[in-house]
């Protein structure tokens, strides 16, 4: 099964509240000078790709036109690109589920845009991890990590995982930890980072974390 959903060249705002288990591909389309296209996107059962194309755009993920809505939807592989403009993602990370978000914003090199993530975690004990490859990789990527922990703040073996992937287009990203007791592990990163721990006791940790090669051959160390 296959969804291709193309939008117009005016301001549009979709919600995609699911989708089918197969493809499922978007296309914003252009939006006007000082106006934007805004996709939510509640959940999806399939692999999903949302192509922002030029313009503006303002992406949500377990996002609806309220608001976060406080548990993942994401089911299956998603990807969103913002492509030419200043860009605007929006990540609500639930401590519900495993999920991967890959953020390839793929705009031209003289594109000018500021693009930007903002992540929210919710009001339970989190542990977010920065990291990001080698200098030295060819393709420079990056991601921020939450991880589900036990009553020691450590994590839980075999427990939920949400990653957010991100490229080097990426100019800014600023993380919520919202209420509960997280912990902020930092590594490395590729853009300008601002960090807010919000509500609780919050721990801040700065420095390598792993013994293992940020490089191809360890791709779930970055």
């Amino acid at each position: 099964e296959l969804i291709a959903l193309r939008l117009g060249d005016k301001d549009d705002d979709l919600l995609i509240r699911s989708t089918i288990e197969g493809t499922t591909t978007v296309w914003a389309g252009g939006s006007s000078d000082d106006g934007k296209d805004v996709i939510n996107i509640v959940s999806i059962s399939g692999t999903t790709t949302i192509l922002g194309e030029d313009g503006k755009d303002v992406i949500g993920v377990n996002y609806d036109r309220s608001g976060q809505t406080g548990y993942s939807g994401i089911a299956s592989a998603l990807e969103v690109k913002g492509n030419n403009g200043s860009d605007e993602y929006l990540i609500g990370l639930s401590a519900t589920n495993t999920a991967t978000i890959e953020i390839n914003d793929a705009a031209d090199s003289d594109d000018g845009g500021i693009d930007s993530v903002q992540i929210f975690g919710n009001n339970d004990d989190n542990l977010f991890l920065f990291r990001a490859n080698s200098k030295e990789t060819a393709v420079r990527k990056a991601f921020v990590a939450s991880y589900e922990v036990n009553d020691d703040l450590s994590p839980v073996l075999g427990g939920f995982f949400e990653r957010v992937n991100y490229n080097s287009e990426i100019e800014a990203i600023s993380v919520n930890g919202r209420s509960g007791n997280d912990t902020f592990v930092f590594d490395d990163t590729l853009s300008m980072l601002n960090v807010y721990g919000g509500k609780g006791d919050d721990s801040f940790q700065l420095g390598q974390v792993f013994e293992s090669a940020r490089d191809d051959m360890n791709p779930t160390n970055g």
